[in-house]
């Protein structure tokens, strides 16, 4: 008897493809390449930024059309759009790879979802960080408290991911703005610090 996930295999085999909606830019090829090769079966992939993925997301539901299998995106979208929408399915029962399944093979020794019926898998590819320090200009140790930041010898000194968008920047500065210690009032003070915002990490 095929097992469960060689049953998912077969019928998808059987659909032709699965449709994958996932960051624009350099991300399509490390998520299906891999997939596509293994499996033989081809992955429809639709690159969107993540404040594109929800509106176009909606607009598909509210044509009654569910043609998207997998999405990957970042938290603001999924917090803000998708969950509150109900547009997602629970994922639990789609993990179908013992190894996936096994609560020990993922970070803390726990599958951690999100959403009441949980069709949320949180995942952290890649992680840029919250502070980074020049090591020319710092040593370990020399800042030791975020509120450090707002020393004025660190005026026109700082760089950081625009937070006015989704991605990196916007989580970051959630971080600040949620975080009892830091709060608004850190925000206002930073933006006083004449920080430059990144559009285009590389």
């Amino acid at each position: 008897m095929a097992s469960g996930w060689e049953s998912l295999v077969a019928a998808t085999k059987r659909e032709g493809k699965v449709a994958v909606a996932g960051p624009s830019g350099d991300k399509r090829d490390p998520l299906t390449q891999g997939f596509e090769k293994q499996y033989g079966i081809t992955v429809d992939y639709l690159g969107l930024q993540s404040s594109e993925m929800g509106p176009r997301i909606s607009d598909e539901r509210a044509a009654g059309q569910y043609v998207r299998d997998v999405l990957v995106t970042g938290t603001d979208a999924l917090l803000d759009v998708f969950i509150p929408q109900k547009a997602l399915d629970p994922i639990e029962s789609a993990l179908a790879l013992p190894e996936v399944r096994d609560p020990q093979s993922w970070r803390g020794g726990a599958i951690e979802y999100l959403g009441s019926t949980r069709e949320v898998v949180v995942m952290t590819p890649y992680l840029r960080g919250l502070l980074y320090y020049n090591t020319n200009q710092l040593k370990p140790g020399d800042i030791t408290s975020y509120k450090q930041l707002l020393d004025p010898q660190w005026n026109g000194k700082i760089v950081a991911d625009d937070p006015r968008r989704s991605g990196p920047g916007l989580v970051t500065f959630l971080f600040y703005y949620l975080s009892t210690d830091l709060g608004p009032d850190f925000i206002r003070e930073l933006a006083k610090q004449k920080v430059t915002l990144m559009k285009n990490y590389q």
